[in-house]
């Protein structure tokens, strides 16, 4: 799967004057938008949504097309049916929202089996295209990056600044020189996760626990995908702002963007759409269990989206 990327003006979300605290669409500096490209490279490796030069935010009238009308053969995009199908027989998924779109418009949006096999009743609830999924680690990529890059580019925060300029729990000999870019690029030298025994405290001294890892690489040596890193990326996007990521991400990115189904903590109303992470956690609840454990707010995981929220993120992205 691959993003393609239209020119280098980013349109949609993100920027802000450094001193105000609104952020305005088309003015995310060329600079910073070739460093999140970067970025992308390293975080973003998979996405189930596919676009060129796309351009979403015109209303659900005008957001879909037959394939023909963006150059698309629809021979070629039946071949989805027969992938998706394999792996439905052969119990891989459940069920899957499929979108390929090109020129502004979705050419093939369709859902495949189900979002519930079986629900409270016992009965099987299927696939809907607005179905709701927890984005699990796409959260770094569409909360937290972006997040991160906005203050970036209102000169709150320097990508190749340290750490302990924002959280001073970074201030120790083993810390004090990882930067931001570290730990966005995962070589920062953090394990993958930190124990699961950490959290039993509550939030407050969980939050402590994970400030206070060491690294157990030398700082910029090692690439080591680390859920730790995007925790801390989260904790400095509150203590910048003042905002968590929750908060931050749904004022800066989703409202800008009109992407009217994506956040964390998805409320009783969406919860209805959404496909469980688990059978025994009511649908909305977040799969991660150190996000679950931090009330589904955090850097690396508990954002929930929809396909249709996806494409305007990609095509933000796109450009």
């Amino acid at each position: 799967m691959k993003v393609f990327h239209g020119s280098d003006t980013a349109v949609g979300v993100v920027a802000s004057a450094a001193n105000k605290n609104v952020f305005t669409a088309n003015h995310f500096s060329h600079h910073n938008l070739t460093t999140l490209k970067t970025m992308y490279t390293r975080i973003l490796p998979f996405v189930f949504v596919i676009f060129a030069s796309f351009n979403l935010f015109a209303n659900d009238v005008d957001w879909r097309c037959e394939p023909a009308d963006v150059g698309l053969e629809s021979d070629v995009l039946s071949n989805i049916d027969t992938i998706v199908q394999r792996s439905l027989d052969n119990k891989k998924i459940p069920g899957c929202v499929v979108c390929i779109g090109r020129n502004g418009r979705a050419a093939f949006v369709r859902s495949y089996g189900y979002r519930k096999p079986v629900d409270a009743n016992g009965a099987a609830v299927l696939m809907t295209d607005d179905t709701l999924f927890d984005m699990a680690s796409l959260t770094k990529c569409i909360a937290t990056t972006i997040s991160v890059m906005i203050l970036v580019d209102a000169r709150q925060v320097n990508i190749d600044a340290p750490v302990r300029d924002y959280l001073t729990e970074f201030d120790t000999p083993e810390k004090n020189m990882i930067t931001v870019r570290q730990l966005l690029t995962h070589t920062a030298g953090f394990v993958p996760d930190n124990n699961i025994v950490d959290y039993n405290d509550g939030i407050a001294t969980a939050w402590k626990r994970l400030l206070d890892l060491k690294p157990i690489n030398k700082p910029g040596t090692r690439y080591t995908y680390s859920d730790v890193s995007f925790q801390v990326l989260g904790q400095l996007v509150e203590r910048v702002s003042g905002q968590d990521i929750n908060e931050f991400s749904r004022k800066n990115i989703f409202e800008p963007l009109g992407m009217n189904d994506t956040g964390f903590l998805p409320n009783a109303e969406l919860s209805k759409r959404a496909a469980p992470t688990m059978l025994d956690r009511p649908a909305g609840k977040v799969h991660d269990p150190r996000s679950f454990l931090t009330d589904g707010v955090a850097g690396h995981a508990g954002l929930f989206s929809t396909a249709k929220d996806i494409t305007i993120f990609a095509d933000m992205l796109a450009g």
